[in-house]
C-alpha cells in the first residue's frame, strides 16, 4: 500500500531568509515558544525568550513589546498588591516581591535589558496561543491573572480587527528603533481546551486569519506552520504528552527540525551537530570521574570544542570547558 495512505507530510520551502549562530533572537508568546528557544539557546544561538514571562494572547504580546520600545519606566500605580507580594499584570509571577520598591527596581532593570536587545535583534519569533484574554476590571487585558479572585475579570474573544491592529501597530513601533528586524509568526500548537474543544478552535481561527491578513499588510514577516504541521502532519497520540493537549518531546523535536529546514542554511546545520555532540556529552552521566575512560573522553571533548570554535569563533563555551576541564583535574 502507498505510504502516504498513512500519513500526510507537510513540505516546508527553504525560506529566503538565513538564521545563524551570528543572529540575535528574541522570542515571545505561548510555552511552546520556550520549547523551541530552549533548542535555540543548546545550538548555542544569541537568544532573549519570553523576558517578561510566558505570554498566550496577542494584545499581551502586543503590549510588552510596546513597554519595551517605548522605555516604559514602572511605578507604583502599575502594581498591585495581592497575597503578601507585589506584581505587574503583564509580567509573570516570578517577577513579583513582597517589597514594592525592589519589584519596580527588576522591572525596570529588566525592561533596560530588553530595550537595549531589541535595538539589535535581527530576528522577533512571536508564538500566538490563544485568542481568549483575561480583562481585568481597572487594568484591561492582561498577561497574568496572578491568581487573583476570578470575579475581577471578564473573558473575552479578541476579534481578528483587533489583533491585526495591535500587531500592525507593534510592528511599526519596532520599525522606529530596530530597521532591519524581520518577524516570523507562529501558532501554538497546543490545544487551548480548559473550556471545551470548539471554543480552542474559535480561538485558533482567529489567530489563523489574524496571521493571514498581517502577513499580506507587511513586509520583512513570515509564517512558520507549527499548528499545521501538529494538527495536519502529527495527526496521532504518540506525538503528545501524557495530558493528551501538548506536544511530546518527539513533536518538539519533529517542528524544530522543520523550523531548521527553513532557516538554516548548510553551514549553520552542521555547526549545529557540533554543537549538539558537545551540548550531549555535558549530559552524559559521569559513573566514576577518576576512571582512565572517563578522562579520556573529557580530553576528546576538550579537543572538539577547540575545533568547533576554531570553525565559530563566536560562540561561548566557556561553560562545557569548565566542565570537562573539572573532570580531569
Amino acid at each position: 500500500m502507498d505510504n502516504k495512505a498513512f500519513r500526510t507530510t507537510i513540505k516546508l520551502s527553504k525560506s529566503n531568509i538565513n538564521i545563524t549562530h551570528q543572529s540575535q533572537l528574541m522570542l515571545i508568546g505561548s510555552c511552546f515558544v520556550e520549547s523551541i528557544g530552549e533548542y535555540l539557546k543548546n545550538a548555542k544561538f544569541t537568544t532573549l525568550i519570553n523576558p517578561n514571562g510566558i505570554l498566550y494572547n496577542p494584545i499581551s504580546i502586543a503590549k510588552c513589546l510596546q513597554d519595551i520600545v517605548n522605555q516604559k519606566i514602572y511605578t507604583e500605580e502599575d502594581l498591585n498588591f495581592d497575597n503578601g507580594k507585589w506584581f505587574s499584570f503583564v509580567h509573570h509571577g516570578s517577577f513579583a516581591n513582597s517589597n514594592q520598591q525592589q519589584c519596580l527596581q527588576v522591572l525596570n532593570d529588566n525592561q533596560e535589558k530588553c530595550y537595549n536587545y531589541l535595538k539589535n535583534t535581527d530576528f522577533l519569533i512571536l508564538t500566538l496561543g490563544t485568542a481568549y484574554a483575561y480583562q481585568h476590571e481597572d487594568r484591561g487585558i492582561v498577561g497574568n491573572c496572578h491568581k487573583v479572585d476570578s470575579k475581577c475579570f471578564q473573558r473575552v474573544l479578541l476579534s481578528v480587527d483587533d489583533i491585526v491592529e495591535r500587531l500592525q501597530e507593534i510592528f511599526s513601533s519596532i520599525k522606529l528603533i530596530n530597521s532591519n528586524i524581520f518577524i516570523i509568526l507562529t501558532i501554538s500548537p497546543i490545544r487551548y481546551i480548559r473550556y471545551n474543544f470548539q471554543e480552542n478552535s474559535l480561538s485558533k481561527a482567529h489567530l489563523l486569519l489574524s496571521v493571514e491578513r498581517f502577513l499580506h499588510s507587511i513586509k520583512n514577516v513570515d509564517y512558520f506552520p507549527s499548528f499545521e504541521i501538529m494538527m495536519d502532519d502529527l495527526r496521532d497520540y504518540r506525538f503528545y504528552a501524557d495530558d493528551m493537549i501538548h506536544p511530546s518531546m518527539l513533536a518538539i523535536e519533529y517542528i524544530w527540525q522543520q523550523f531548521a529546514e527553513r532557516y538554516f542554511n548548510d553551514n549553520t546545520k552542521s555547526i549545529n551537530k557540533l554543537v549538539d555532540e558537545i551540548y550531549s556529552a555535558t549530559r552524559h552521566r559521569i559513573m566514576n570521574a577518576e576512571s582512565t575512560q572517563t578522562k579520556m573522553f573529557a580530553k576528546n571533548l576538550l579537543t572538539k570544542i577547540d575545533d568547533v570554535e576554531k570553525i565559530a569563533p563566536y560562540l561561548n563555551f566557556e561553560d562545557e570547558k569548565l566542565y570537562f576541564k573539572q573532570i580531569l583535574n
